[in-house]
């Protein structure tokens, strides 16, 4: 009987240990799919300067769980990516990025547009991951959003909260056409392409 009650809890701990190593090594990063755009809504007119709401939209993105760092010098948001200190290895955060060729480009380019459309003061726009770099100014995102997205006119209107939250809920499946659409993501890296860093 004793035999019996140790064999069990010796199973039961061998359980549990499986089962924890399984929840680490199925460990996620937020893909466009799963990023909350209720959530993101909150950081509507954000500045680029205050800190913590640029951490917290970063966070808040497509693979925000790797953000190593953030830089708001001279008006410009930047955004490097990689290994940080959660609990994602080296090979989890290589194959987010890197598993599906197309992973990066749609990637910057969601971020990049919502984070030009939530940061208006934003005048520039830098992503980086695994030694890839991408830059885009405001005044392309600018181009950009009067050509594709229904009912833009200006950088003046993202800080108004009211016009920001109409704008936002008229354009999701627009702006997530874009992003998945080839050709779109082709004409818009040739203009501005992602390089070796």
């Amino acid at each position: 009987m004793k035999q019996n009650i140790k064999a069990a809890w010796i199973i039961l701990l061998l359980f549990s240990f499986f089962a924890a190593g399984c929840a680490e090594a199925t460990a996620k990063i937020k893909s466009i799919q799963q990023v909350d755009l209720i959530a993101l809504k909150q950081f509507t007119a954000s500045h680029v300067k205050d800190d913590f709401a640029m951490s917290e939209l970063m966070r808040n993105l497509a693979g925000g769980e790797t953000v190593q760092k953030i830089d708001v010098s001279n008006s410009s948001l930047k955004v490097w990516y990689g290994k940080n200190k959660r609990d994602l290895s080296e090979k989890e955060i290589h194959d987010f990025w890197f598993g599906d060729s197309k992973t990066l480009e749609k990637i910057f380019l969601y971020n990049a547009i919502y984070m030009a459309l939530l940061v208006p003061d934003a005048e520039e726009i830098q992503l980086n991951a695994g030694g890839r770099h991408f830059e885009v100014p405001r005044s392309a995102m600018d181009e950009l959003f009067k050509k594709e997205l229904t009912g833009y006119k200006n950088t003046a209107q993202l800080s108004n909260k009211d016009s920001m939250e109409s704008l936002l809920n008229s354009n999701q499946k627009k702006i997530q056409d874009l992003i998945f659409s080839d050709s779109f993501r082709k004409q818009f890296y040739q203009e501005h392409p992602i390089s070796n860093k």
